[in-house]
């Protein structure tokens, strides 16, 4: 889970070096052929992708920050361990400074950390073909309940192919 705040922050930082703007369809559609899954951003959203299929959905205007992410890892686990493996992490993280775990289902951690400012997520975990599957969408907390909807939509949009 690492690589995935990495990745928000990396690309965070280099939306901050100025894009051009360009105009976009109404949605950007993912997909990993190799793990088969997809994912859909809004239009205006920058959909970046780093090795191992791992993408990141963000959303920024201003100083808002809205991200998505989802990422893979192989696992022979099955959710319940797993998501006992994923509260354990966010234990013990280094990276997720200040964590407080404010909700556990049966497969989605909604949780705070810091980073700079206090940052609200959620992690839906999913098993299928000897992988996890980790969505994770998130703001600032100051902006994600006024967001929350919008985040939850994109994040529905995950499916299999």
């Amino acid at each position: 889970m690492k690589k995935i705040l990495l990745l928000g922050i990396l690309i965070v930082l280099i939306a901050g070096c100025g894009v051009p703007n360009q105009v976009a369809p109404s949605t950007q559609n993912y997909e990993c052929e190799e793990y088969g899954y997809a994912i859909t951003a809004p239009a205006g959203w920058i959909v970046a992708e780093a090795p191992d299929c791992i993408v990141s959905l963000l959303g920024i205007e201003d100083d808002l920050f809205l991200n998505v992410v989802v990422s893979v890892q192989d696992t022979d686990l099955d959710i319940a361990s797993l998501m006992l493996e994923e509260l354990d992490k966010l234990e013990r993280s280094e990276l997720y400074v200040d964590t407080n775990v404010l909700n556990v289902g049966t497969n989605n951690i909604e949780f705070t950390y810091f980073m700079g400012e206090q940052v609200h997520a959620n992690m839906e975990l999913y098993v299928s073909g000897g992988h996890v599957y980790a969505v994770v969408r998130q703001a600032y907390e100051t902006e994600y309940y006024g967001h929350e909807t919008e985040l939850a939509a994109i994040a529905d949009t995950f499916r299999f192919i």
